[in-house]
């Protein structure tokens, strides 16, 4: 598994050092920024024996990023306060560990804004949503000891495992199918937009293997032909 990092709208030279000096620390792949404001100079100086994650780092826009990865890790410190918030539906760093173990694709977690974080659309579009408990009323961390935490879980998931986790471009065919069986079967447009993130965020947390995401893309094609015949001869009828 190849973790990379990025961080979205970077302001402070200090947060963004001691991102890289993490990086450097748990053997992240990359650093990525979307829109970044800080002085590179200045941003050196807090990065310590990081400097080099620092210099290879690139600037990309948020849909490269959503291209570029098999999974899209959104961090928040808000997290859900009613059940039906399935954006803000989250796991902790340990269980994050555990549905990657054995993923052999590439990763990335995002760390939002310093002062706002991820917005809700940015979090649609990420597989997982992960949201560190402190157990107080307090339950904002600084972007360093927040990522320090999920690197430090990552970093202990076991590479030797021979579970093929679902590629990415199955996950995102099952979604397009349960779309069109949807549409297919009239089902309301409001809750179909529900549906499909319910359904990416699930097929997410629970690192669905290659071999479960094939069952039900199979049995999703054949639903979707078997009411397609069925239109069909009523409208023969």
């Amino acid at each position: 598994m190849l973790v990379s990092i990025a961080m979205v709208e970077p302001a402070l030279p200090v947060n963004v050092g001691h991102v890289a000096r993490l990086a450097k620390n748990f053997g992240a792949e990359r650093i990525l920024f979307i829109n970044p404001s800080f002085d590179p100079k200045e941003a050196q100086v807090f990065s310590a024996h990081g400097a080099d994650m620092l210099l290879r780092a690139t600037a990309v826009t948020w849909k490269e990023l959503v291209d570029s990865f098999d999974i899209l890790v959104g961090t928040t410190a808000t997290q859900a306060k009613k059940s039906s918030n399935i954006v803000r539906a989250s796991l902790s760093p340990a269980k994050l560990a555990e549905r990657l173990r054995g993923f052999s694709g590439k990763v990335c977690v995002v760390l939002g804004r310093e002062a706002t974080g991820l917005r809700n659309q940015e979090l649609k579009e990420c597989d997982i949503v992960v949201t560190i408990s402190t157990g107080t009323k307090y339950g904002t961390l600084n972007i360093g000891h927040a990522l320090a935490i999920v690197l430090h879980e990552l970093s202990n998931v076991e590479r030797s495992s021979t579970r093929r986790v679902a590629a990415k471009d199955h996950r995102e065919l099952i979604t397009r199918y349960a779309a069109t069986l949807a549409d297919l079967t009239g089902y309301p447009a409001h809750k179909a937009k529900l549906m499909k993130r319910a359904l990416k965020q699930v097929l997410g947390r629970s690192g669905a293997s290659e071999r479960e995401t094939l069952l039900i893309i199979g049995l999703l094609r054949k639903a979707i032909l078997a009411v397609q015949r069925k239109e069909q001869s009523r409208s023969l009828g």
